[in-house]
């Protein structure tokens, strides 16, 4: 069975349980949410992570500036 890369790393991202998400900052500068396995968007009170795909990180964080300086430290 031949297996992509991509196709492994799908496969790892949604195995873990703990919430993982991937962003890219568009030239508007929204923090678009590219790809999010389920755990994360079960701790958003998501059912799926495709309700998540496409929709500004920032707006499930009440002080995200806060929030991103603490993930960057």
């Amino acid at each position: 069975m031949d297996v992509t890369m991509e196709e492994l790393y799908s496969g790892l991202i949604n195995l873990v349980p703990i919430g993982l998400f991937k962003v890219a900052i568009n030239p508007k500068g929204e923090h678009i949410i590219e790809h999010c396995n389920d755990a994360f968007a079960r701790n958003l009170n998501f059912q799926s992570n495709q309700e998540l795909i496409g929709k500004d990180i920032r707006q499930f964080q009440d002080d995200f500036d806060e929030y991103y300086s603490k993930m960057v430290e």
